[in-house]
Protein backbone atom coordinates (compact mmCIF):
# COMPACT_ATOMS: atom_id res chain seq x y z
CA UNK A 1 0.00 0.00 0.00
CA UNK A 2 1.53 3.28 -1.12
CA UNK A 3 1.11 6.82 0.09
CA UNK A 4 -2.21 8.53 -0.60
CA UNK A 5 -2.35 10.86 -3.59
CA UNK A 6 -1.11 14.38 -2.93
CA UNK A 7 -4.56 15.95 -3.43
CA UNK A 8 -6.02 13.60 -0.79
CA UNK A 9 -3.37 14.77 1.68
CA UNK A 10 -4.27 18.42 0.94
CA UNK A 11 -7.98 17.71 1.32
CA UNK A 12 -7.39 15.90 4.61
CA UNK A 13 -5.28 18.79 5.90
CA UNK A 14 -7.89 21.35 4.86
CA UNK A 15 -10.69 19.37 6.51
CA UNK A 16 -8.59 19.06 9.68
CA UNK A 17 -7.92 22.82 9.62
CA UNK A 18 -11.61 23.57 9.18
CA UNK A 19 -12.54 21.36 12.12
CA UNK A 20 -9.90 22.92 14.40
CA UNK A 21 -9.68 26.55 13.35
CA UNK A 22 -12.55 27.79 11.23
CA UNK A 23 -14.77 30.23 13.05
CA UNK A 24 -18.41 29.26 12.57
CA UNK A 25 -19.52 31.39 9.64
CA UNK A 26 -21.77 28.94 7.84
CA UNK A 27 -24.70 31.21 8.66
CA UNK A 28 -23.44 33.77 6.11
CA UNK A 29 -23.88 31.42 3.16
CA UNK A 30 -21.34 29.74 0.95
CA UNK A 31 -17.69 30.02 1.76
CA UNK A 32 -16.79 29.65 -1.91
CA UNK A 33 -17.91 31.29 -5.09
CA UNK A 34 -17.07 30.72 -8.71
CA UNK A 35 -17.67 32.88 -11.75
CA UNK A 36 -20.50 35.11 -10.54
CA UNK A 37 -21.47 38.68 -11.32
CA UNK A 38 -19.64 41.51 -9.60
CA UNK A 39 -22.83 42.39 -7.72
CA UNK A 40 -23.13 38.83 -6.39
CA UNK A 41 -19.44 38.79 -5.44
CA UNK A 42 -19.79 42.07 -3.57
CA UNK A 43 -22.86 40.65 -1.83
CA UNK A 44 -20.85 37.65 -0.61
CA UNK A 45 -18.07 39.93 0.60
CA UNK A 46 -20.62 42.26 2.23
CA UNK A 47 -21.90 39.25 4.22
CA UNK A 48 -18.37 38.15 5.08
CA UNK A 49 -17.15 41.56 6.34
CA UNK A 50 -19.38 41.82 9.47
CA UNK A 51 -18.09 38.44 10.61
CA UNK A 52 -14.55 39.84 10.41
CA UNK A 53 -15.53 43.03 12.22
CA UNK A 54 -17.18 41.02 14.99
CA UNK A 55 -13.89 39.17 15.58
CA UNK A 56 -11.16 41.84 15.84
CA UNK A 57 -8.37 39.31 16.39
CA UNK A 58 -9.43 37.02 13.52
CA UNK A 59 -7.67 36.70 10.17
CA UNK A 60 -9.41 36.45 6.80
CA UNK A 61 -7.94 34.00 4.34
CA UNK A 62 -8.80 34.42 0.68
CA UNK A 63 -7.70 31.46 -1.40
CA UNK A 64 -8.26 32.02 -5.12
CA UNK A 65 -7.91 29.44 -7.86
CA UNK A 66 -7.54 29.90 -11.59
CA UNK A 67 -9.71 27.83 -13.89
CA UNK A 68 -8.81 25.28 -16.56
CA UNK A 69 -8.86 28.13 -19.08
CA UNK A 70 -7.15 31.10 -17.47
CA UNK A 71 -4.91 34.09 -17.95
CA UNK A 72 -1.56 34.54 -16.24
CA UNK A 73 -2.14 35.72 -12.68
CA UNK A 74 -5.90 35.09 -12.58
CA UNK A 75 -5.93 33.69 -9.03
CA UNK A 76 -3.82 36.57 -7.70
CA UNK A 77 -6.05 39.12 -9.45
CA UNK A 78 -9.24 37.60 -8.02
CA UNK A 79 -7.81 37.43 -4.50
CA UNK A 80 -6.50 41.00 -4.70
CA UNK A 81 -9.88 42.33 -5.83
CA UNK A 82 -11.68 40.60 -2.96
CA UNK A 83 -9.09 41.85 -0.46
CA UNK A 84 -9.19 45.42 -1.75
CA UNK A 85 -12.98 45.46 -1.63
CA UNK A 86 -12.93 44.38 2.03
CA UNK A 87 -10.34 47.05 2.84
CA UNK A 88 -11.86 49.95 0.93
CA UNK A 89 -15.57 49.27 1.35
CA UNK A 90 -15.55 47.81 4.88
CA UNK A 91 -12.42 49.31 6.43
CA UNK A 92 -10.88 45.97 7.41
CA UNK A 93 -7.19 46.32 8.22
CA UNK A 94 -5.16 44.89 5.34
CA UNK A 95 -2.83 43.13 7.81
CA UNK A 96 -5.77 40.93 8.83
CA UNK A 97 -6.37 39.65 5.28
CA UNK A 98 -4.11 36.99 3.81
CA UNK A 99 -4.41 36.10 0.13
CA UNK A 100 -3.23 32.84 -1.38
CA UNK A 101 -2.86 31.75 -4.99
CA UNK A 102 -4.33 28.27 -4.64
CA UNK A 103 -3.36 26.94 -8.05
CA UNK A 104 -6.09 25.60 -10.35
CA UNK A 105 -9.53 24.03 -10.19
CA UNK A 106 -12.05 23.17 -12.91
CA UNK A 107 -13.26 26.78 -12.91
CA UNK A 108 -12.07 29.94 -11.20
CA UNK A 109 -13.05 29.82 -7.52
CA UNK A 110 -12.56 32.08 -4.50
CA UNK A 111 -12.73 30.55 -1.01
CA UNK A 112 -13.21 32.71 2.08
CA UNK A 113 -12.15 31.58 5.55
CA UNK A 114 -12.00 33.22 8.96
CA UNK A 115 -9.38 31.88 11.35
CA UNK A 116 -8.02 32.86 14.72
CA UNK A 117 -5.01 35.18 14.84
CA UNK A 118 -2.57 32.50 15.98
CA UNK A 119 -4.41 29.57 14.42
CA UNK A 120 -3.18 27.30 11.68
CA UNK A 121 -3.97 28.82 8.26
CA UNK A 122 -6.06 26.89 5.73
CA UNK A 123 -4.25 24.95 3.05
CA UNK A 124 -5.00 25.43 -0.63
CA UNK A 125 -6.44 22.40 -2.38
CA UNK A 126 -5.74 22.62 -6.11
CA UNK A 127 -7.62 20.01 -8.11
CA UNK A 128 -6.12 20.46 -11.58
CA UNK A 129 -2.56 19.74 -12.63
CA UNK A 130 -0.97 22.94 -14.04
CA UNK A 131 0.10 21.04 -17.18
CA UNK A 132 -3.61 20.61 -18.06
CA UNK A 133 -4.38 24.33 -17.78
CA UNK A 134 -4.74 26.42 -20.93
CA UNK A 135 -3.45 29.98 -20.53
CA UNK A 136 -5.33 32.11 -23.05
CA UNK A 137 -3.27 35.32 -22.77
CA UNK A 138 -1.11 37.22 -20.34
CA UNK A 139 -4.24 39.14 -19.31
CA UNK A 140 -7.97 38.59 -19.27
CA UNK A 141 -9.77 38.60 -22.64
CA UNK A 142 -11.33 41.97 -23.58
CA UNK A 143 -14.75 40.48 -24.26
CA UNK A 144 -14.90 39.00 -20.74
CA UNK A 145 -13.66 41.96 -18.70
CA UNK A 146 -15.43 43.47 -15.77
CA UNK A 147 -14.22 46.14 -13.44
CA UNK A 148 -12.75 45.29 -10.08
CA UNK A 149 -14.46 48.04 -8.11
CA UNK A 150 -11.82 48.20 -5.42
CA UNK A 151 -8.90 48.82 -7.74
CA UNK A 152 -10.48 49.83 -11.02
CA UNK A 153 -8.92 46.71 -12.57
CA UNK A 154 -10.82 44.38 -14.82
CA UNK A 155 -11.71 40.75 -14.36
CA UNK A 156 -13.71 38.43 -16.57
CA UNK A 157 -17.27 37.92 -15.58
CA UNK A 158 -20.51 36.51 -16.80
Amino acid sequence: MGLPRKTNIYAARENHWIKRNLVAIRDIGKLMYGPISIKEEEGRLDQFAPQMKARPSARAYIIAYGGMQTWSGEAKDRAACAKNYLIKKHGIDERRIITVDGGYQEEAVVSLFIGEENGIPPIASPKVDPSKVRTTQNHQPKDQRRECQAEKRTLPGP
